[in-house]
């Protein structure tokens, strides 16, 4: 039991350091590579909820597993549900060297499709250059910040969330894995609201970004106040 202990929390280092390193390399490229004009908001909300689609088959693949072999906290079960998650990793290292930066002035066929359909040009890594509105430098900063805030107080909570459940609530391997299959099934449909919210909001994005925001963290302070979920219907 050791022994696993100590290569799930080695393999983890390991997959924390590739997840982030790919995740902030393929976003800036997807940022550079993606059309100004009307359909940019789209576009990054379609992608935000392609990658909570995807995140939700995991899960699902552990539910199945878990049915399989059977309903119960088993190390040897819960090894091999791991395994199709592994099987995949060359999969997705192939997968990110299809990935092929747009320039500003596309030369190939399916670039110049891509910006006719978007109805704008690609932006360019040197459109930073260009002169911006004041106070616009410190914007990155700032989503730094906030990103690192917010990575914190993630890193606090949500990585307690299945421990939490299997012991307060005394989660099922097959609860558990439903559960995780339909958190991010939840987020993808979040999106698409905070999308369409979002673009018929006169104060624009932010006001809708900070109100789902709110929303979100009085649910969280919720799950620990409230014990008992029949309460809220009195």
């Amino acid at each position: 039991t050791r022994l696993f202990t100590e290569l799930m929390l080695g393999s983890m280092v390991l997959w924390g350091i590739f997840f982030n390193t790919t995740t902030s390399a393929s976003l800036a490229l997807f940022a550079d590579s993606v059309p100004r004009g009307s359909r940019r908001q789209e576009l990054f909300a379609v992608k935000s909820t392609v990658t909570m689609l995807a995140l939700a088959v995991g899960p699902l693949l552990v539910l199945i597993l878990t049915a399989v072999q059977g309903n119960d906290w088993d190390l040897r079960h819960m090894s091999y549900a791991l395994l199709p998650g592994f099987l995949l990793m060359p999969v997705m290292c192939w997968g990110l060297t299809c990935f092929e930066e747009i320039g500003a002035h596309p030369t190939d066929e399916l670039a110049t499709s891509l910006l006719a359909e978007s109805g704008g040009e690609a932006s360019s890594p040197t459109d930073g250059k260009r002169q911006s509105k004041r106070g616009a430098a410190a914007v990155p900063y700032l989503i730094l910040a906030f990103e690192l805030l917010t990575s914190v107080g993630a890193g606090m909570t949500v990585k307690f969330f299945s421990l939490w459940f299997k012991n307060d609530y005394k989660f099922s391997p097959i609860g558990l894995a439903t559960l995780q299959a339909a958190t991010p099934l939840a987020i993808a449909v979040a999106v698409q609201v905070l999308h369409r919210v979002a673009r018929i909001c006169p104060a624009g994005p932010v006001p809708a970004i900070l109100g789902f925001w709110f929303t979100s963290i009085v649910l969280l302070l919720a799950m620990v106040w409230v014990k008992d979920w029949r309460g809220l219907a009195c």
